[in-house]
């Protein structure tokens, strides 16, 4: 059975050291991805969904080139990734306990510059 696909939601917050100069603070190198998303409940097939185990977050500067994969627990609907700041590119699918991958969220992007 393949896992329904899920809804992607994309919160964005910067990060930065402190600066001794007040005037003019410069900006900061790296950014914050926030994540959340809602847990399906359905199959493909519409059948019940209940083996989830863990969820699969691809992210990369491409959209055909997600190269960075982060692993979530199934009871985890949220994560933050720190990343240099730049353009992204984000899907998430859910895992079964057979260790099948559902179908990816459709991919968001994001712009950390």
């Amino acid at each position: 059975m393949v896992i329904r696909a899920l809804f992607l939601i994309v919160l964005l917050a910067a990060c930065g050291g402190a600066s001794d100069n007040l005037a003019t603070p410069p900006a900061p190198t790296w950014a914050m991805i926030r994540l959340s998303w809602t847990q399906p409940t359905l199959n493909t097939d519409r059948s019940a969904l209940t083996d989830i185990v863990s969820y699969r977050v691809m992210y990369g500067t491409a959209a055909d080139v997600l190269t960075k994969t982060v692993t979530v627990p199934s009871s985890q609907l949220s994560i933050s990734i720190p990343v240099p700041r730049g353009r992204y590119f984000i899907a998430i699918a859910a895992v079964n306990s057979a260790g099948d991958l559902g179908e990816f969220s459709g991919i968001v992007s994001v712009d950390l510059r």
